[in-house]
């Protein structure tokens, strides 16, 4: 009896974590076993057994999955992976208690992608994407993972459009990871993060340099840089180390204030190098101001 109570607490876990895209085949038990005892799926589909007998069966799939139906009940189990699963009914004996359920690798796909694919430092993003086929009412789980994390968490679950097209606008706080997931097909990108940097401009010869992000970036070093009209190019004035100087929560500004002897009407930026912000942000750049 204690065996049956476990064997049913299983079958109600598989048909919970069933995922409600999936596609389902149903066979019926009947007095007389399984029909069809022999099914073909796709990867990431469910199989349910239908008990139309008048006892209860067990149903024991090759590789893990195990469930109790009692009559008039169903029982499901979900195959992630391609393969040949048999399965059977071990109280029972004969060819009609067998079958074999074939999981062919699944032919759908999702798509994402991010448009712009680098951001500043809470800037938002879009993260778009499509399924394949395309279907209305789709469920497609977006995961991501920012740099410095273990894991991916979950961001949201979105709804695809009488296109299979899917939408979402993120604002991610450093270099992140994000996944698409539908129906058993998985797809990838990365949204690359700039800190945000300001160069404001005190009296003629001193600047306040400030760059946000959700770390610190004391110790490092910023460039103080003048525009040559001559050669078309950014020219280094003088190098800059950062401290902290103030910030909310997950938002930390660092910042220093430069002396400088330029000429009046010089344009001036600053930056910071990839080396300088990595591995969690990519090179950033100010406005422009002049002398």
């Amino acid at each position: 009896m204690r065996k049956l109570i476990l064997l049913l607490g299983m079958a109600a876990a598989l048909v919970a974590i069933g995922p409600a895209a999936t596609a389902d085949r149903p066979i019926v038990i009947s007095a007389a076993g399984f029909s069809p005892r022999n099914v073909t799926i796709n990867a990431g589909d469910a199989v349910t057994w239908s008990n139309t007998d008048t006892r209860a069966h067990q149903v024991v799939v090759a590789r893990g999955c195990t469930i109790v139906v009692q009559p008039a009940s169903t029982g499901t189990c979900t195959f992630a992976t391609a393969g040949r699963f048999d399965y059977r009914e071990p109280t029972r004996s004969g060819g009609a208690w067998r079958g074999t359920i074939t999981v062919r690798a699944s032919a759908r796909a999702v798509t994402i992608a991010a448009t712009p694919k680098v951001v500043t430092y809470l800037a938002a993003t879009t993260l778009s994407g499509g399924t394949a086929p395309a279907q209305a009412n789709e469920r497609v789980a977006v995961t991501g993972q920012a740099c410095g994390t273990t894991s991916f968490a979950s961001i949201a679950t979105v709804t695809t459009t009488t296109t299979g097209a899917w939408t979402l606008v993120v604002r991610p706080q450093k270099t992140t990871v994000y996944d698409a997931a539908w129906r058993g097909a998985t797809a990838r990108t990365t949204v690359s993060v700039r800190p945000r940097m300001t160069l404001r401009k005190l009296t003629r010869g001193r600047f306040v340099v400030r760059v946000s992000a959700a770390q610190s970036f004391a110790g490092k070093i910023a460039v103080l840089q003048r525009y040559n009209a001559r050669t078309a190019s950014w020219v280094r004035v003088r190098y800059v180390t950062l401290r902290v100087v103030g910030g909310t929560a997950p938002t930390v500004i660092s910042g220093a204030t430069v002396r400088t002897s330029l000429r009046v009407g010089t344009r001036v930026r600053a930056v910071i190098g990839a080396a300088q912000v990595a591995p969690c942000y990519v090179a950033g750049t100010s406005n422009v101001v002049r002398r």
